[in-house]
């Protein structure tokens, strides 16, 4: 059996919860491209959050993937929906480099600057941490 490395499986495990009672809201993105999706939600502002961790599929495999979370805590998934999902939300300058490590620094700064006002908050951040 192959294991697919997951360098998010230690925070994952520590501070990771269930998605318990949460809707799914199934919205096309590119098949098995599942961190890429997640990280274009939110960065087109479609969803409030990342999260990554693992879905329990129809199959009872649970399987490494990402999602987006809604404001209102509804999940933003790009396929049929897994029957549950555990994992950890990542926002601010953690989905920023979520975001960089799957679609490039080169996106991610187009986003940015496309729309500077949503990201202030990450700009803030980012700025007060290098100073």
């Amino acid at each position: 059996m192959d294991l697919i490395e997951d360098p998010y499986l230690q925070v994952i495990t520590e501070t990771g919860a269930l998605f318990a009672d949460t809707k799914v809201r199934i919205k096309r993105g590119r098949p098995h491209e599942c961190h890429r999706n997640a990280v274009l939600f939110w960065l087109k502002g479609q969803c409030a959050a990342i999260a990554i961790g693992y879905y329990l599929g129809p199959d009872d495999v649970w399987r490494q993937h990402s999602w987006g979370v809604m404001g209102d805590g509804t999940i933003l998934d790009t396929h049929s929906g897994g029957r549950r999902y555990f994992g950890v939300r990542v926002q601010s300058m953690e989905a920023i480099k979520f975001a960089e490590d799957h679609i490039g620094v080169a996106a991610v700064l187009r986003f940015l600057k496309k729309t500077p006002e949503k990201f202030k908050p990450v700009i803030d951040e980012a700025r007060k941490a290098l100073t």
